[in-house]
């Protein structure tokens, strides 16, 4: 008489809100090379002076002078001077813009020094608005029973908002994919993001060769914005 043997698989899928600062997402270093800064000054709208600041290791104990901007913005004075950290700080207001939700920044034009022993220097300024998400998700229980056949989990933000989302956590005998027939598996730690008013179907996918014969749980766990 031959023997069963019996999987049974299930997960519990959950949502880490980290509020909405995106802390999560990789901040780039701003430097610069040459003329130009390689990382923009983001601006939002601002009735009262404001410091806004950049560091550029390269210029250090210089003065500046500002001879074009945006005509949002608006200058407290137009001297300054970079401190012997690299610190280059003014105070700004910026009047209200039209600035929709999206994915991309929007260019609002560019800055343009002219600082002391070095000559012009360029710095792009940007806005970004990635509204307010509201994530949720269909399943949070998964029983793969004894089929173990592939479950689908949809994740949805039906809000005005970038909803980025990063899987943090799954068991070692789960794959999670963005498609049904082909392997393109997510990884732990890779962002993603939903925009507003859409949902994305991921497929679980239960590898369970390596596992003894008995009951098996575990957890996915998803950041979010």
């Amino acid at each position: 008489m031959k023997k069963k043997i019996i999987y049974l698989l299930t997960v519990v899928v959950l949502f880490i809100s980290s509020s909405c600062n995106n802390d999560f997402l990789e901040e780039n270093k701003k430097q610069v090379d040459g003329y130009h800064l390689d990382t923009p000054l983001f601006v939002q709208p601002v009735s009262a002076y404001t410091e806004a600041s950049v560091t550029l290791p390269d210029l250090k104990n210089k003065g500046f002078r500002i001879l074009q901007y945006p005509k949002i913005i608006h200058f407290e004075t137009f001297d300054g001077h970079i401190d012997e950290s690299g610190k280059l700080s003014f105070r700004i207001k910026v009047d209200a813009y039209d600035n929709p939700v999206q994915l991309e920044p929007q260019n609002l034009g560019s800055i343009i020094l002219n600082v002391e022993e070095f000559g012009l220097l360029s710095i792009n300024v940007q806005s970004i608005n990635w509204g307010t998400p509201k994530a949720s998700v269909r399943e949070t229980l998964v029983d793969f029973d004894l089929f173990r056949d592939r479950k689908e989990l949809r994740i949805e933000n039906f809000a005005d908002g970038i909803l980025f989302y990063k899987l943090t956590k799954k068991p070692s005998w789960l794959e999670v994919s963005k498609s049904s027939w082909d392997s393109d598996n997510i990884k732990t730690g890779d962002v993603n993001y939903l925009e507003p008013n859409r949902y994305n179907t991921l497929f679980l996918i239960p590898d369970a060769d390596e596992l003894s014969p008995g009951v098996h749980e575990g957890e996915i766990v998803f950041e979010t914005s």
